[in-house]
């Protein structure tokens, strides 16, 4: 989200500094640093803007290739994580509800 500092080094995803745990990712999955978040850069997302991944990573097109997406291209809201399957909840936070 805005503010956030990115960063994707030896595989792994760093948010603010701290590594990103994805429990929704196989736990061998690594994410590949390229284009626009070349291994080892930070990226800080600019205010109206989001930095966004599949959780394909392997196989998705997403910020790392085409950068940030400004607020006003987001059309979907999330409702529902359905994965890993023991997690599966409704979205209940109204910042990322709304």
């Amino acid at each position: 989200i805005p503010g956030d500092t990115i960063k994707i080094e030896n595989g792994q995803v760093f948010l603010n500094g701290k590594i990103l745990q994805e429990a929704y990712i196989p736990p061998d999955s690594k994410t590949d640093a390229r284009g626009v978040a070349a291994e080892g850069q930070s990226i800080t997302v600019s205010p109206k803007n989001y930095f966004v991944m599949g959780d394909n990573r392997a196989f998705s097109s997403d910020s790392r290739d085409w950068g940030l997406v400004t607020f006003d291209k987001v059309i979907g809201k999330s409702a529902l994580v359905y994965w890993p399957i023991q997690n599966i909840r409704l979205v209940k936070d109204p910042e990322y509800a709304n």
